[in-house]
This record gives C-alpha cells, structure tokens and sequence, in this order.
C-alpha cells in the first residue's frame, strides 16, 4: 500500500481524538480511522474511488461502489442497502440526471399510491456553466415540485450565492476559492457550516434549522 502520510485531527478544545489518515504517496487516503471506526478507501489504476468500506464499531461492514466512464465521470453508485444509482451527462459534460434503477432498468411506480411518493430521480437544469435547479422525481413519474431547489448566481459567475426551497431562501457565503464554507437563513442564522482541511477536503460539518434536507429518500442515496 506504500503508507507515506499520518495525519491526526484533535476533534474539539480538549484535545478528543477525531481521525487518523493514512495515504498513499500520490496523496490518495487508503484508511481514515476515528473514534467510532474507520474507513477503507480502494482506488482504480486511474486514481478514481471504486470501492468505500465504512467498519463501526459493534456494526456490520457499509460497502460503497462506484462506476466511471473514460471520461472521468461517476455514472453509477451501489450503496449498502442494494441500491444503485446512475448517472447521466450531456455532451458538455453537465450532469443531467440520476436515477434510482434496479436491473439496469429504472424503478416501476409501486401498487402502493402511498409508495409512489419516493424519490426515485433528480433532474437537473443548467443554464450555460451554472446548476441552476435541482427537481426531485417520485416514482410514478410526478415531479416533486414542493421540494424542488433553485441556485441564484451573480452574473457570469458559477458558484451560487443563494438557495431557494420550500418559499425560504438562503444565503452562500464561500471561501476566496469559491468554496461554499457557511449558509445563513434570512434571519441570519447560520443553517449550514462546513471545515476544510488543509488538502481542501471536507474535514467537518454541521447542519441546523433542518436546512440538510434530511429525507433519507433524497440524501441518504449516492
């Protein structure tokens, strides 16, 4: 595996352990281990993520897959729970969808009109270079529009400056690199915040206000 680097991470002011990575000499992290267990990370001769094993303790091993066209875009994901998600991209290479299929084939609507109110794709919009709306697909086919996202841009720009949602609009407030690091609500308060480490990952977060989106059906995919 060819271990060149250990970094260690203090979690908090008392000095609690938060994570220990090792990586390899292209700088690739083959293991991240913290307090509740660590994670495996497996690696295409590309340098592309094929394989993340998640080991909790006292918990069975997670398992997540990952496919990639020659053009270095992710176009399918298999997680844990046996599901696959795959991904579509125009010829600008603007990604235009993911879907929730089973068999290579996309999910039939369910009996169950209860069941049909499941996120099973999202469709994406662009305008130019800029992602500018984000709509949920159930899985008889209905878009899901309560739930649907815009993104606000300065003009010419392509980092976001808002998000809109539900009739409530946030505000991004990025690094000078254009990273998104906070995001506050109309009132000020801070409903999303965000730690890069020194390699420009994300190293913490946490969210409020239940801003995350926390339905499992449209986050808890790949």
């Amino acid at each position: 595996m060819n271990i060149t680097e250990h970094q260690f991470i203090p979690s908090d002011a008392q000095g609690a352990f938060l994570q220990l990575a090792q990586q390899q000499q292209k700088g690739r992290v083959t293991r991240r281990i913290t307090a509740k267990g660590y994670q495996d990370y497996h690696y295409d001769i590309n340098g592309r993520l094929t394989q993340k094993v998640v080991h909790q303790h006292g918990f069975r091993a997670k398992t997540w897959y990952y496919q990639w066209n020659t053009l270095n875009q992710l176009t399918a994901c298999f997680n844990p729970d046996g599901e696959c998600w795959r991904y579509t991209y125009d010829a600008f290479g603007r990604r235009l969808s993911k879907s929730k299929v089973v068999d290579n084939r996309p999910i039939t609507p369910p009996n169950s009109p209860f069941k049909n109110k499941r996120v099973q794709r999202v469709d994406y919009l662009w305008s130019g270079d800029q992602m500018v709306q984000e709509t949920p697909i159930y899985a008889d086919g209905t878009p899901a529009y309560d739930s649907q996202i815009q993104w606000l841009y300065q003009p010419g720009e392509i980092t976001p400056t808002a998000r809109y949602q539900r009739g409530k609009l946030h505000y991004v407030v990025t690094d000078h690199q254009g990273t998104p690091r906070e995001i506050f609500s109309e009132k000020g308060i801070v409903s999303w915040a965000g730690r890069l480490n020194t390699w420009g990952q994300m190293a913490f977060w946490q969210s409020h206000d239940n801003y995350a989106d926390n339905d499992p059906e449209y986050t808890e995919c790949c």
